[in-house]
């Protein structure tokens, strides 16, 4: 269903692009434990860049980024209405050959 690859594509486009720092952080801290000895995937993140966060009032920062929760609240709320939508294009699909 091209309609709904290319509407599920550009809202995931979206969402990245406004968190541009959240899948390396995540994947650093599901990773911690090989980070925390330098076998990390990503050779550039060293066992020392791993002891400094600094949270604030809505942002985290870690590893050079950082990331508003406010923003990201925003974009993932985005991203289930994107998602909804798409819902809709598989209802509109299914009836369209009944």
């Amino acid at each position: 269903m091209p309609a709904l690859t290319a509407a599920m594509r550009k809202a995931l486009t979206n969402f990245d692009a406004a968190l541009p720092a959240l899948k390396s952080m995540r994947d650093i801290a599901e990773h911690f434990d090989d980070y925390a000895i330098d076998r990390g995937r990503d050779s550039k993140i060293s066992r020392k860049a791993l002891e400094v966060g600094v949270i604030g009032n809505s942002v985290f920062r870690w590893l050079g980024s950082e990331i508003n929760a406010d923003t990201a609240v925003s974009v993932a709320q985005q991203l289930f209405k994107d998602i909804q939508q798409a819902q809709s294009l598989i209802a509109n699909e299914g009836s369209v050959g009944s």
